[in-house]
Formats: structure tokens, sequence, C-alpha cells
């Protein structure tokens, strides 16, 4: 599998895997995997509502 290949489907997918490479969490916008004495975390581009500062309803 080539890095154009994984960037193309991190790009497109909402989730990734990577052929021996352990996941270890999983969310909206972040992946994070196990490389052994490093840890890898993708994030994408997508707004999560957690990343948004509400308004607060009007009473």
């Amino acid at each position: 599998m080539t890095i154009q290949h994984l960037l193309m489907q991190i790009a497109t997918e909402s989730s990734i895997e990577l052929p021996g490479t352990k996941k270890v969490r999983s969310g909206k916008v972040r992946e994070i995997f196990d490389l052994g004495d490093t840890l890898l975390f993708v994030a994408s581009d997508r707004i999560s509502a957690f990343d948004v500062i509400l308004p607060c309803a009007k009473r």
C-alpha cells in the first residue's frame, strides 16, 4: 500500500485501517495507532460538535 493510497483513504473515509498496525482509539475526527515505541495520530479537518462553542440557550 502506497502513501498516496493511504492519504486518499484518509481523505475519503471516516475510519481508516493500517495493515499490521494496532488501532488504539478511533473517533469522529481522530484515529490513534500504536507503532510500537511511538503513537501515530491521524486527524481530519472535519469539525466535531465538541470543537465548537455553542451559544447559551435563551430562557
